[in-house]
């Protein structure tokens, strides 16, 4: 099962649609560089929608597969590197 960092609040029908699809939906409690470090350091994937991650976090994240913003992806090599 794949988890998703997901830091700010989602439609519930969004919600729904993920949590149907075998997804783990992981929502951090703060949104300061320590606690998203530590939040994301065993997530798949985060949906950022507008929010933005310092380095540090991105760096943390020894799982992270991809970051999905509004209206855009960016995959991410196994050394976090943009791959598209």
């Amino acid at each position: 099962m794949y988890k998703i960092l997901v830091p700010k609040a989602l439609k519930p029908v969004a919600r729904e649609f993920l949590t149907k699809k075998g997804y783990e939906l992981v929502s951090p409690e703060a949104t300061d560089e320590a606690y998203l470090a530590k939040a994301i350091a065993d997530v798949d994937a985060v949906i950022a929608r507008t929010e933005k991650y310092t380095k540090t976090v991105v760096d943390a994240g020894k799982n992270l597969k991809i970051i999905a913003r509004d209206r855009k992806s960016t995959r991410l090599n196994s050394s976090h590197h943009v791959v598209s």
